[in-house]
């Protein structure tokens, strides 16, 4: 059934901290597509930080340590 919805573990390559992601079974097969469209495409429900995870394999946390903004004073 290709509506039926699951969820997709994806792990972070930086910390290993995991991740459950609820897509469709339709969602989980194009993503393994290697003519897919783009993630936002797919999943235009998730938000963009965790659509991250699936094109760089970083999670939201390792992304803020990396490129986060300090505060100006």
């Amino acid at each position: 059934m290709k509506n039926e919805k699951i969820n997709v573990t994806v792990p972070c390559r930086f910390c290993n901290a995991k991740y459950a992601i609820e897509m469709t079974t339709a969602q989980f097969d194009e993503l393994q597509s290697p003519h897919r469209r783009h993630i936002q495409d797919i999943i235009p429900e998730l938000a963009p930080e965790m659509r991250e995870l699936f094109i760089s394999g970083m999670c939201p946390s390792c992304w803020d340590k990396l490129f986060g903004y300090e505060d100006e004073e």
